[in-house]
């Protein structure tokens, strides 16, 4: 009995502790208790796209016709162009031709299948969403590896060759949100080659340091692109056929089956991006969904 008493003691003193603040109101149990989440302020969300695209395809033709390729500079053009790649921008509207390339359609896709996603039945195109921190560097991992490959180069009107044992295409990419939902790409193509090694980086001033293991590279700035995209506008990438063995037969041709190459066509497209800070809070909640044949009307 004399525990029971004290057991009650015991909790009216604690009660006369927390006061009302010990009365807790039952949570609706039609909305959870976790705040939605939020998007970073410096979030990016990019869509990429990765699709065949056949010289000899007369649809391939015609989209090229609408792209604005003048959007770059000229001697970037001509750089492009000596290397045997393309780009241009097109948008906002989504012709015919690139839907149909891409396999758009208005089907939903999970939240967990969009880190790659088969657009197609066979695989050949795919849909890629990538989070990105403004200024952060992302790889894309273009084709894929050869044991063996044959570049040659052309820089400042001269071609150079060289061998590259086990070699990986990769294409540095960088994004940093402009005004009004505008969205700046800083895009280098890459090739990872040969064995690792160990490098250390960082600062004995900080006395911090960071170990890593990385491939030797072979970076193309002189092939660097930084298109600035208007909402619902895109990137497109492909390789040439009239440069045997360049960067752009090379990023943009996967070897196929039975010993057909496939030439590739690459699209980016900024779907989500927190616009500079500068700006107004109304333009802040500015933001791009998915693309869907909504586009297209």
């Amino acid at each position: 009995m004399h525990a029971v008493l004290r057991a009650w003691w015991c909790l009216a003193c604690l009660a006369a502790a927390l006061g009302c603040a010990a009365v807790v109101e039952p949570q609706s149990t039609t909305k959870s208790p976790l705040a939605p989440l939020e998007v970073s302020p410096d979030s990016i969300s990019l869509e990429v796209f990765s699709a065949p695209a056949p010289p000899s395809d007369p649809q391939l033709d015609e989209l090229w016709k609408l792209v604005d390729e003048q959007s770059l500079p000229a001697d970037l053009r001509r750089r492009l162009a000596e290397n045997g790649m393309r780009a241009g921008i097109i948008g906002p509207n989504v012709p015919s031709a690139l839907s149909e390339t891409l396999k758009i359609t208005d089907k939903r896709v999970d939240e967990e299948q969009l880190q790659n996603f088969n657009l197609d039945p066979d695989g050949s195109v795919k849909m890629r969403v990538l989070h990105a921190k403004a200024g952060k560097r992302v790889e894309l991992a273009i084709g894929l590896p050869h044991n063996e490959l044959t570049l040659l180069e052309c820089t400042d009107g001269q071609v150079h060759g060289k061998t590259f044992q086990k070699a990986e295409c990769r294409m540095a990419l960088r994004a940093y949100p402009e005004s009004d939902g505008e969205v700046r790409l800083e895009l280098i193509p890459e090739l990872h080659h040969g064995e690792y090694r160990s490098n250390i980086r960082g600062s004995g001033q900080e006395a911090s340091f960071l170990w890593t293991q990385e491939r030797p590279k072979r970076i193309f700035r002189h092939l660097a692109l930084e298109p600035v995209l208007a909402p619902g506008q895109m990137l497109l990438i492909c390789g040439r056929t009239d440069r045997t063995l360049s960067a752009g037969q090379h990023f943009f041709t996967d070897p196929g089956t039975g010993g057909k190459p496939v030439h590739m066509l690459w699209v980016l497209r900024a779907a989500r991006a927190a616009p500079d800070g500068a700006f107004d809070e109304k333009r802040q909640a500015e933001t791009l969904g998915p693309v869907t044949n909504d586009d297209l009307r």
